[in-house]
């Protein structure tokens, strides 16, 4: 394919694939909780990472231990073990942990069938995963003793740097005067936290800071590139800010004609879009396949459809 779109008409796109994350992300997931996870993430699978967000939300905050969400009874829990093992090895890791901890009270059994609950049904009421962040849980995340949280499918040192980056992390954000920071100094102040590198600062940034700082990722360079949808390669550096910094003039200037849009947030759904049309829909490799969602809805594009590097025009 030689289409290339603005950044709306790439929105718009998207917008009309069946399936994807519903627009008000928050309902599934906080800001916070996606700025953290992105820590949490590197190098593991989404339910391990899910399940060690968990665990230091429910040590955090210890009152989601007491929710009057209940407990999963033994035939919910029959029922979430049985469709947990055809969800791979987090999945897998997830049964685990139930059943070699039948407290019903054990906080990791808790965390682990909340985790189960959340990737069934990323819409059901779940508390332990859901539950909007306390100051005081914030501020009692930065100065834990992460030691008991350093058991399967979370143990060792690995672990523990992730979870020390995530206190540096939380310190930093409390202590920033986010009021008097630009989008390029939030960034700055991210990228110079030990462990938190310029995706996750991006991430942290987008999510829960609410500035419009796109994440530039494989999921969405494939996209672009293999459709079309830019010119050339993403490949250097150079083409990866030049991509940046049109993403953003695009999201503000789509923001102007869908108020209900501000950047922040169709940046926050294109990088969500992408990972799941990556993940979940576009069967492409280096070329468009015949029965990609991504191409049929692009052959139904009338008119002229210019580059994103024309957005500014």
């Amino acid at each position: 394919m030689t289409q290339s779109a603005t950044f709306g008409q790439l929105f718009e796109i998207l917008e009309k694939i069946p399936g994807l994350q519903r627009k008000d992300w928050e309902r599934n997931q906080s800001g916070a909780d996606r700025g953290l996870e992105s820590v949490l993430i590197q190098r593991t699978t989404r339910e391990v990472a899910t399940y060690a967000l968990v665990q230091l939300r429910l040590v955090a905050m210890q009152e989601l231990l007491a929710n009057d969400d209940p407990i999963p009874d033994e035939t919910q829990t029959a029922e979430l073990l049985s469709w947990a093992r055809s969800q791979g090895p987090g999945g897998s890791m997830m049964m685990k942990v139930v059943t070699n901890t039948t407290d019903p009270s054990d906080r990791r059994r808790i965390g682990a069938l909340a985790v189960l609950r959340y990737y069934h049904n990323r819409e059901d009421d779940n508390p332990v995963v859901k539950r909007p962040w306390t100051n005081e849980g914030m501020n009692k995340l930065t100065t834990l003793d992460v030691s008991s949280l350093l058991v399967y499918p979370t143990p060792g040192d690995f672990w523990r740097k992730k979870f020390e980056t995530i206190q540096r992390l939380v310190d930093t954000v409390l202590r920033m005067n986010l009021p008097n920071l630009s989008d390029d100094q939030v960034l700055w102040d991210l990228r110079s936290i030990k462990g938190v590198g310029p995706q996750t600062a991006s991430m942290v940034a987008l999510f829960w800071l609410a500035r419009p700082t796109p994440i530039i990722d494989g999921y969405l360079t494939r996209l672009l590139v293999n459709h079309g949808l830019v010119p050339g390669t993403l490949d250097s550096s150079f083409a990866q800010d030049d991509l940046r910094r049109q993403l953003i003039l695009g999201a503000q200037e789509m923001a102007v004609s869908r108020p209900d849009w501000p950047a922040h947030r169709s940046l926050s759904a294109l990088y969500l879009w992408a990972c799941e049309v990556g993940r979940l829909h576009c069967t492409c490799a280096k070329s468009p396949s015949p029965n990609c969602p991504v191409r049929r809805l692009l052959n139904h594009i009338s008119g002229r459809v210019a580059s994103i590097q024309d957005i500014r025009q």
